[in-house]
């Protein structure tokens, strides 16, 4: 009997190539995502410490005003774009979780013929054994 040889085996191989395609793609979002969160607790926490620095003169008073409003306009920027990579991290999820299951269907689909193939395979070779062990028939010839 002929090998194993599972007739969607480059649609597999596709969807395999796929869904690593979809997850590298997850990975840098996610990546990008903790990268902007870095970000922001570093401006965060430059805004924390110019809100606990004293000044003692008003134009000093001003120059920090101005400075803590330039990095809550950096903090709500930082927001936007984290809910930007929040909202195509959850899409790239839906689509990760999709390629997925159609691997799956094929493996699952995969796995069904080679047991089948194996069964085959194994019926074969009971046959051939009984054929192999059955009795011969003693034919008796008569010669003239």
């Amino acid at each position: 009997m002929e090998e194993f040889n599972f007739s969607l085996q480059k649609v597999l191989d596709y969807r395999l190539q796929v869904e690593d395609q979809v997850k590298g793609h997850f990975a840098e979002v996610n990546r990008l995502e903790n990268e902007k969160n870095t970000e922001l607790d570093q401006v965060m926490q430059e805004k924390d410490s110019m809100m606990e620095t004293p000044q003692f003169s008003v134009s000093r008073m001003q120059v920090t005003r101005r400075y803590i409003q330039a990095l809550n306009d950096q903090i709500m920027i930082c927001h936007d774009q984290l809910l930007g990579l929040q909202a195509q991290k959850e899409q790239i999820r839906s689509e990760l979780i999709e390629a997925q299951k159609q691997r799956k269907i094929l493996e699952r689909l995969k796995t069904k013929q080679l047991a089948q193939y194996q069964k085959e395979l194994a019926r074969e070779e009971q046959k051939q054994l009984d054929d192999f062990h059955r009795p011969q028939q003693n034919v008796n010839i008569a010669l003239p």
